[in-house]
């Protein structure tokens, strides 16, 4: 089974920060407020780079806006907790065993072992390889419906640490297009589903009534990008 481990600098500082759970954000440089029927109205400094792509910095904000997870996450000490996977095993020092939760993408589609692989072959193929694989090749494949085996091409101790990264973040197959794109609307496991992306102005975000975890206390989430933190601040109390 998992045991916790502590992160290596040089990783942690890739990994995510934490998300919003159950109606509630704190952040700095940001401004939150709840608004009509139960939504929040959340303001950011720096708008997404990419449309949310997970293969690029915008992987932060959808961990943080609870809209995509990982097999694993990262607990209150910085050790690696169970997400999509509810456990793991090492078989020996390249090999690793995990074991999936029964989980839903916000398109409807079930999480199993061959999306798993998929979403982990896409990271590991993008044209700008995220960071969190910069110094490690890993290879994935279905055992069976639930259990995914990841194979690294060299010793990696901190794999699961590593897998709590956003940029490796499991969606639905919709997300992922031929031309590398990744689109992540409607297409995460997390509390939130992303229902309009408005440029690099705004994001709207509604509740997932289907995720693993339990509904979540707000309805939605509605984020706009105000680079000016006067502007920024005074956008929550309208």
């Amino acid at each position: 089974m998992h045991r916790s481990r502590r992160p290596l600098q040089g990783l942690c500082a890739l990994l995510t920060l934490t998300p919003l759970l159950a109606g509630c954000f704190v952040a700095s440089g940001t401004g939150t407020d709840t608004g009509s029927a139960g939504r929040l109205r959340v303001a950011l400094a720096i708008p997404p780079v990419q449309a949310l792509s997970p293969f690029s910095n915008d992987a932060t904000v959808l961990s943080k806006l609870s809209v995509a997870e990982g097999l694993t996450a990262l607990d209150s000490n910085g050790a690696a907790a169970p997400a999509l996977a509810t456990s793991w095993v090492r078989k020996d020092a390249t090999t690793w065993t995990f074991e999936l939760r029964k989980a839903t993408f916000h398109d409807g589609t079930a999480v199993t072992a061959e999306t798993v692989v998929a979403a982990l072959g896409h990271a590991a193929a993008a044209k700008v390889k995220p960071r969190v694989l910069s110094d490690v090749t890993l290879t994935a494949k279905a055992e069976d419906a639930d259990t995914v085996t990841i194979s690294t091409s060299t010793v990696d101790p901190v794999l699961p640490l590593r897998l709590a990264s956003p940029a490796l973040g499991i969606f639905a197959a919709k997300a992922y297009a031929q031309d590398g794109s990744v689109s992540p609307i409607g297409a995460g496991t997390g509390a939130f589903k992303i229902t309009k992306l408005t440029g690099k102005s705004a994001v709207t975000l509604d509740r997932f009534e289907g995720y693993w975890g339990g509904q979540a206390t707000a309805a939605g989430i509605d984020v706009t990008w105000i680079a000016d933190g006067t502007a920024r601040a005074n956008a929550s109390l309208r």
